[in-house]
């Protein structure tokens, strides 16, 4: 798992710390110093058990702390969904209501990031009334059996 940052203060801490949730109590299960090029950190764990969905936290300093959720490995299933977060601009600050709606309703397997500048960009060719085609957010279906990969787009 890879925790990133927002540039920190020179005093604040370049520690993170990743806590589990075992038998209703938050656990620390590792500590990794902050890479202060990109304010990032890599946690990885030996041994994990990916039959379960098990709930984290990181938490940095006394006070900042993100919340979620590592899902079990989707190996058994026929279709795995995959919620895309592509071309995510810095000058939209609205709370993106809608994209946490529909991800929240299609309740994709796993979560992707692409960056904004990526070779791997949905767009939205979905609405033909659109003057403009932009970067998208959606989902990317795999079906193993099908053998198939569906993208579907929504602004």
């Amino acid at each position: 798992m890879t925790a990133q940052l927002f540039p920190l203060y020179p005093k604040e801490t370049l520690t993170v710390r990743l806590e589990l949730l075992r038998d209703g109590e938050w656990r620390e299960v590792q500590r990794r110093q902050i890479n202060d090029i990109g304010w990032s950190t890599l946690f990885r764990m030996e041994n994990w058990d990916n039959t379960r969905d098990v709930s984290y936290r990181l938490r940095h300093g006394e006070q900042a702390e993100f919340k979620g959720l590592i899902r079990k490995d989707p190996v058994n299933k026929d279709e795995i969904v995959i919620g895309s977060l592509n071309c995510n601009s810095n000058q939209n600050r609205d709370p993106r209501t809608e994209i946490v709606n529909n991800l929240k309703h299609f309740d994709p397997d796993f979560l992707f990031f692409a960056g904004f500048q990526n070779k791997i960009t949905m767009y939205s060719y979905a609405n033909p009334d659109k003057k403009f085609r932009r970067g998208g957010f959606g989902l990317i279906r795999f079906n193993k059996k099908e053998r198939t990969v569906t993208f579907e787009s929504w602004d």
